[in-house]
């Protein structure tokens, strides 16, 4: 597959998604069927069939982006977007993890043409949008660089008895349910091992 993937790469860098005349030529040269490239490409969600809008503004929408309100804002993208922009020139989409769970809500732009895509970090709808804005109009944005980010100290930590003192209620339940179960095997060790004793001592 590694090699198929390589070459629909190509393709789809050439001309901005998987044209299907060069797709039907590496067919026939290389004697894969066009159905087993169909499939290939339909597996990756990066590779697209249909000529692509000149931006596409994609919101990330996996658990931490939507604790951070990624869901409403696509639904605020698509809803502005789609009205602003008549000629439908942005797309705009929701996606798996974008790998920046540390920047919730994360977001990406593919710009028709270009090698990379550009990453916007914690911003909001207005941002955004005016951000794909610009790209349409042939105003780079440069990407957000976590350099330039607001870091903070405060430990990452996933705690519940956080602010409260530290009981432990559940685990020392169970602790006790253990050395419970416990005691009661070792006692019934003991009167298997004295029944055995009593016995071998009637025999002999």
């Amino acid at each position: 597959m590694g090699s198929l993937v390589t070459a629909l790469q190509k393709i789809q860098s050439q001309f901005g998604y998987l044209k299907r005349e060069p797709l039907k030529q590496y067919s026939e040269q290389t004697r894969v069927p066009l159905y087993r490239l169909h499939s290939v490409a339909s597996f990756f969600p990066h590779f697209q069939l249909t000529p692509p809008k000149p931006v596409t503004l994609k919101i990330c929408r996996d658990m931490a982006c939507h604790m951070a309100g990624s869901g409403k804002m696509l639904r605020d993208l698509k809803d502005s977007l789609g009205k602003d922009n008549g000629a439908r020139m942005i797309h705009v989409e929701g996606v798996s993890c974008l790998g920046r769970c540390d920047r919730a809500p994360a977001a990406c732009v593919s710009v028709t043409g270009a090698e990379h895509d550009y990453f916007y970090l914690k911003r909001s709808a207005d941002e955004l949008k005016e951000i794909a804005q610009d790209w349409l109009r042939g105003e780079a944005r440069p990407a957000d660089r976590d350099i330039d980010q607001p870091f903070s100290p405060a430990p990452v930590t996933v705690d519940p008895y956080a602010g409260k003192s530290p009981e432990y209620a559940a685990v020392m339940r169970a602790i006790r349910i253990r050395d419970d179960h416990r005691e009661i095997i070792l006692e019934d060790r003991a009167k298997s091992v004295t029944g055995w004793t009593r016995a071998a001592w009637i025999v002999e």
